[in-house]
This record gives C-alpha cells, sequence and structure tokens, in this order.
C-alpha cells in the first residue's frame, strides 16, 4: 500500500513538473515571439539613418561654416559666394555637407538631415547655434562681442569656422515610425587676434524615409568651384573694432 502511495506521488510530482513546463514553454515562446515581433519592425527611414550615423562618426569630421548675406550661421552645402564660388571638400579640414554626401555615397534626405544636426542646436536655456537675419539673442555669436558686433557681423580678422558632431544617438522619435538622431554640435570660432573659441549644443534630426539622389548640379557645384578648399575672405561686411 505504501508503495503504491509513494508511486502516485511520484506520478504526480512528474506530471506537475511536466505540465509547469509546458505552460512555461508557451510562455517563453510567447516572448520570443514578442521579441522577433518587436525587433523586425522596421522604422520607415532605418535605412536613412543608418547611412547617416555611419558617415557622421567618422573622427574629426568638420563641416565647413559659414555668416550667409542675411547674417545667419549657416553650414555649406554646395558653395559659399562670397567675392566667388568657395567650395570645400577636406572632411578633416573643411567640407561641405554635399561634398560629404557625395563621399559617403548619402542621398539628398540624409544630406540636409546633416544640416539640421549642424545648424539646429540649441541649449536647455534656449539659446541656439544661429538665429535668422543676424539676430543675436540666442545666437552663439552672443558670447563673443569682441569679434562679432550686434548685428553678428564679424569684426575684421574674425569670424566662424566649422562644426563638430560627437556623441551621435539613434532614439525613437515623437513622429510615429521614425527614427531620431541625436547629437552634440559643437561651433569652431575664431576670434579678432586668431584665438580659438568653442561652444557645443545638443541637437537632433528625424530624417526622411524617401530616397532621392543628389543632383548632378550640386555635385558639380559642390566639388567644381572657382576657389576649392581655400579659406574664405572675410565677410563683406566685415567692420574693424
Amino acid at each position: 500500500m505504501k508503495k503504491i502511495i509513494k508511486i502516485s506521488r511520484v506520478l504526480f510530482l512528474v506530471s506537475l513538473v511536466l505540465v509547469l513546463g509546458a505552460c512555461g514553454n508557451e510562455q517563453s515562446t510567447q516572448t520570443n515571439a514578442g521579441k522577433a515581433e518587436a525587433l523586425t519592425e522596421k522604422a520607415k527611414n532605418e535605412e536613412n539613418v543608418k547611412g547617416i550615423v555611419k558617415a557622421i562618426k567618422q573622427k574629426d569630421i568638420r563641416y565647413k561654416l559659414f555668416i550667409t548675406y542675411e547674417g545667419a550661421i549657416w553650414a555649406v552645402g554646395t558653395t559659399a559666394a562670397r567675392n566667388g564660388d568657395y567650395g570645400f571638400d577636406q572632411p578633416h579640414v573643411a567640407t561641405s555637407t554635399v561634398a560629404f554626401a557625395v563621399q559617403n555615397k548619402l542621398n539628398s534626405e540624409q544630406e540636409t538631415a546633416i544640416v539640421e544636426l549642424v545648424i539646429r542646436g540649441k541649449d536647455k536655456e534656449g539659446n541656439r547655434v544661429t538665429e535668422p537675419q543676424g539676430d543675436m539673442a540666442g545666437d552663439v555669436r552672443k558670447y563673443y562681442p569682441e569679434a562679432f558686433n550686434e548685428n553678428g557681423i564679424p569684426y575684421y580678422g574674425a569670424d566662424v569656422d566649422y562644426a563638430t558632431l560627437s556623441n551621435v544617438k539613434v532614439v525613437n522619435s515623437e513622429k510615429k515610425g521614425y527614427q531620431k538622431i541625436t547629437a552634440d554640435v559643437t561651433i569652431h570660432l575664431h576670434m579678432t587676434d586668431g584665438t580659438v573659441k568653442t561652444r557645443t549644443y545638443p541637437t537632433s534630426s528625424i530624417p526622411e524615409s524617401t530616397n532621392t539622389a543628389i543632383s548632378n548640379e550640386d555635385k558639380q557645384a559642390a566639388l567644381h568651384a572657382e576657389f576649392m578648399n581655400q579659406p574664405l575672405p572675410p565677410d563683406d561686411g566685415s567692420v574693424k573694432k
């Protein structure tokens, strides 16, 4: 009788283990299925994001900056017009965003996103890399009154030089189905005495998902400017202090 009871207990325990194991396997299968589903769900702009991140994570890429006729700081796209067309295609010295995109086989949407990362920097206090039409309120130039006047025009010998990107990350964006690139953009300037200054801002961009080739006209302008890789002369509006 005792043997029968022991055998029954053993069979009960074995059955219990098998049932629990089956439940565990089912839960595991469901969990894994959920994970697989999450991993296979691609963002609409994932391919563009991957290409941008791979390109901008290269070390010491310098995106050439200039001051527009309207007084805003901008990234050189094809050429900077200042008594002639100045182009830049040396990534570790100075590069236009279009030249950089062409070198890295990026499309027009990816090039636009790089411009946004360079220009849209904004800190917690609302201070920006640049404001349109030389508005110095919140502009990086406001920190250097010895180099730029109240309208954002550089004093003779001073200027903005280039921007660098660091701390590049990919996160989910507020735009459903899209990824966002975040980074820190550092603006490099020089003062009237040649002293180099830098200021860093958080920045971000949500690249588009489309794939538009950079036009041949833009490629030509970016890579065959009248003056390639030459220092920009002082801005036409420069004034002596």
